[in-house]
């Protein structure tokens, strides 16, 4: 319900609203998909623990891990290249690599294998940095050059404290509780999609903000 009233407001993001408020629907799109991410991004802090005691990984398996990384900004090059000087697609590319990078998630309690958990992870990766680019150009368009520090911080900050406590939590929890990681890899992609439908509803500011009057000295 929420995505599809966020992929609806796509369709709508040019209309003529106050500055003030693409600021606030930004700001706020902004600290909750970061904190929609983090349990994600905590569960990626454990991965090698889960490869090799769970699925019993091997080395390669594990190195080959280590290798996504710098491999997935290459193809997610093409990905972000789809919003090169349209604007118009700023919008629906973040959205869509936040879906698609989650989807096979949601697979992983009846899929069984390291590959396909590296596979998921891969997918994740290249998408997540793919929308990166088009997510940034929003947030230059819709909050002003003086608040974006301040708010980036406080996005920040509260994803890391998040994060902090998940870490601590989800390790306990996976001692206590063998292949509950399947499950939490999928209550993650549920908060992740959430995170997704935030940032669908934000409205899209085309005009520059104009700069501040300079007053004459006389």
């Amino acid at each position: 319900m929420i995505l599809n009233q966020g992929l609806f407001q796509m369709k709508t993001q040019s209309q003529d609203l106050p500055p003030s408020e693409y600021y606030q629907k930004t700001r706020t799109a902004l600290i909750s998909s970061s904190l929609c991410s983090e349990p994600l991004l905590a569960l990626l802090s454990l991965l090698p623990l889960i490869l090799r005691k769970d699925l019993q990984a091997t080395i390669f398996q594990i190195s080959f891990l280590t290798m996504v990384k710098p491999l997935s900004y290459l193809f997610s090059l093409y990905w972000s290249y789809a919003t090169k000087e349209r604007r118009d697609r700023l919008l629906p590319n973040v959205v869509w690599a936040g879906i698609i990078s989650r989807l096979p998630l949601f697979l992983l309690p009846w899929v069984d294998g390291a590959w396909y958990l590296i596979g998921c992870i891969a997918l994740y990766t290249v998408f997540f940095r793919g929308g990166g680019p088009a997510w940034m150009e929003i947030l230059k368009l819709n909050i002003p050059s003086k608040d974006r520090g301040r708010v980036f911080s406080l996005a920040s900050v509260l994803a890391y404290v998040e994060g902090s406590f998940l870490a601590i939590g989800l390790g306990a929890l996976l001692d206590n509780h063998e292949g509950i990681w399947r499950w939490a890899f999928v209550a993650s992609a549920v908060f992740g999609i959430c995170g997704v439908a935030m940032q669908a509803r934000v409205p899209i500011r085309y005009k520059k903000f104009s700069p501040p009057p300079v007053k004459s000295v006389s």
